[in-house]
């Protein structure tokens, strides 16, 4: 696990340049994801536009809230920017930024995809599937991993659809129980099993090494 946090710091730091080509079945390259670095804090209208996707998407989080700009780089700077276990990535389109998508809890074993936000038009019809299977195919590739996890809200059916598409298997169907504090909405993941008040749930999908049909070069 080591060498993994070595391997995002430098990322993060810029030291090491990353980008993780999108391609469409014929090997034509159609977007590109790249990795949220410290000179993005002084981006004010890549976090401008990143926040504006937050609200848009924000029902479809764990923690529902209104995003500012202020919140967001501080989210940045003091979580993802200072976690060596994750990354998240701007998506573009081929040159448009057109949303985030990244992954977190990256341990010897596994890591768990996450921030998939779709904030603008424009690009390649399914840009999106494409760039699930480019990060899925980078992260077996650099990573001695053997599975990825996602948890997706069970009413999401586009994203549920989509992991589906790509290899991702459902597995636990997690209970949430809804809390509101300081007009702020916590969708907080109860026992597998227990009963949720307001009859909501997150699945949890899977997709392991051996099941991905995708792999590329």
């Amino acid at each position: 696990m080591e060498s993994y946090s070595k391997q995002i710091k430098e990322v993060i730091d810029e030291r090491v340049v990353l980008e993780i080509k999108i391609a469409d079945d014929a090997q034509h390259q159609i977007g590109v994801l790249k990795p949220v670095t410290r000179s993005l804090l002084n981006d004010a209208e890549v976090i401008a536009k990143m926040t504006r996707w937050r609200n848009q998407a924000k029902r479809h989080f764990l923690t529902q809230f209104t995003a500012t700009e202020a919140r967001t780089k501080r989210w940045l700077e003091d979580v993802v920017l200072t976690d060596c276990s994750r990354l998240l990535l701007l998506l573009y389109s081929p040159t448009k930024l057109i949303g985030q998508f990244g992954f977190k809890g990256l341990s010897n074993d596994t890591v768990e995809i996450d921030n998939l936000i779709r904030g603008e038009i424009g690009g390649h019809p399914h840009l999106i599937y494409y760039s699930e299977i480019a990060l899925v195919n980078w992260l077996f590739h650099t990573f001695a991993i053997s599975s990825i996890s996602g948890f997706v809200l069970s009413d999401n059916m586009l994203t549920l659809n989509l992991h589906q598409s790509t290899g991702f298997r459902k597995t636990d169907r997690i209970p949430l129980q809804r809390i509101e504090r300081e007009g702020e909405v916590y969708l907080q993941m109860k026992e597998a099993g227990s009963a949720s008040p307001g009859a909501l749930f997150v699945q949890k999908l899977e997709l392991r090494r051996r099941d991905f049909k995708f792999e590329r070069d």
